[in-house]
């Protein structure tokens, strides 16, 4: 049986961000490729030692959000909003 699921379509986006994970761990500067409601694609040069939650800056945004990894490859770095 299928299911109908209707997925957010990210939009493709150049914005400055940074992944903060506890307060004791280095802050890992990224670039935003994709963004979407529901979650968004980052660019870093590497993906070794990010944490599978970390809240995320975005340029021009005021509050951080809470994000999920959902998936890690090569630089690129899939994540969902919590």
């Amino acid at each position: 049986m299928l299911t109908n699921i209707k997925r957010d379509s990210r939009s493709p986006v150049q914005l400055q961000g940074k992944i903060v994970a506890r307060s004791n761990q280095p802050e890992f500067l990224c670039t935003v490729i994709d963004l979407s409601q529901a979650g968004a694609c980052l660019w870093l040069g590497t993906t070794f030692g990010i944490p599978d939650t970390f809240r995320l800056l975005i340029e021009d945004e005021r509050a951080p959000r809470l994000c999920k990894v959902a998936w890690k490859k090569d630089h690129r770095l899939g994540v969902s909003f919590v």
